[in-house]
């Protein structure tokens, strides 16, 4: 009987130390910004497009700086930025809202963070 119970005990405790002595390390990742060492990551959905206005086709496409191959509609562009041949710089992220008629061959897109190039 008094195996039993030690055993038990030595169990018990073996359960309460294993409970709690998990820790979680996270390191954060710092990049130095210095004249030599200059580091800077752009997120892969930042891209710059000059608008174009028709009045006969697609209302307004986005024509990306390094893809001249397709065009861009943008669903939630802001009035001040429709200006035919104003170059944005903007976050852009895939959407599923309908295409305006004229605008099949282009694809949706949702932007964030626009702001207008001087070119």
């Amino acid at each position: 009987m008094i195996k039993f119970t030690s055993t038990l005990i030595l169990l018990a405790f073996a359960l309460l130390l294993s409970c709690g002595t998990s820790t979680v390390v996270v390191e954060e990742e710092h990049v130095t910004n210095t004249e030599n060492n200059h580091v800077e990551e752009i997120p892969e959905n930042i891209a710059i497009g000059k608008v174009v206005l028709d009045k006969t086709g697609c209302p307004v496409k986005l024509i990306l700086e390094n893809d001249d191959d397709n065009c861009y509609y943008p669903v939630n562009l802001d009035e001040m930025f429709k200006v035919d041949g104003a170059y944005l710089q903007f976050q852009k992220y895939l959407s599923r809202a309908p295409l305006p008629p004229g605008c099949e061959s282009c694809r949706a897109i949702s932007l964030e963070n626009v702001v207008r190039l001087k070119r």
